[in-house]
Order: structure tokens, then C-alpha cells, then sequence
């Protein structure tokens, strides 16, 4: 089915390119000199984006990097939390089983 399907579409499709196609893509009036000028304007366009795109990667990374940073803090103060307090329950079940 899908072939008959592509048999019947596939010179349809051609009939109507080869009749639509000069009408609807007819040449600039500007001439050569304007469409450059066109392309020269959407490239730099395009220039610009890419520019603030890795610009935009540039700030995502060093926000990375500060986060990694404040998250391993974070954990060393952790740790350093729970090391002191393994140390005050050991001193009290020492006091403890002194008294």
C-alpha cells in the first residue's frame, strides 16, 4: 500500500514543482548586490548568536565551578560537624562509664 501510495504522490509532487516552482520563485528584483548584502546581514546575525551562546556557556561553566566549590564546603563543614559530635557522644560515654 505505502508503495502505491508513493507511485501515485511521487509524480504529482513533480507535476506540481515543475508548474508552481518558476511562479512562486521568481528572481529578485534587487539583483546580486542586495542579496549580499542580505547574506552578509543574516551571518552576522548569526555570528552574534553564536557569540552570546558561548558567552552564555562560559557563565553556565563558572556557575558550575561555584557550585561544585560550595557543595564540597558544604560537605567538608559536614564532616567536620559530624566528627565533632562522634567526639562529644565518645567523651560523655567515657564520663559516663567513669562515674
Amino acid at each position: 500500500m505505502a508503495v502505491f501510495a508513493i507511485c501515485i504522490t511521487a509524480p504529482l509532487g513533480a507535476i506540481f514543482i515543475n508548474t508552481l516552482g518558476p511562479k512562486w520563485l521568481e528572481k529578485s528584483e534587487h539583483g546580486a548586490e542586495y542579496e549580499g548584502e542580505v547574506f552578509d546581514a543574516a551571518l552576522n546575525k548569526t555570528l552574534r548568536k553564536k557569540e552570546d551562546v558561548i558567552a552564555g556557556l562560559k557563565n553556565d561553566e563558572e556557575n558550575t565551578h561555584k557550585n561544585i566549590e560550595m557543595t564540597q564546603q558544604k560537605l567538608e563543614e559536614k564532616k567536620a560537624r559530624r566528627e565533632r559530635n562522634e567526639k562529644r557522644r565518645a567523651a560523655k560515654i567515657v564520663k559516663a562509664k567513669t562515674t
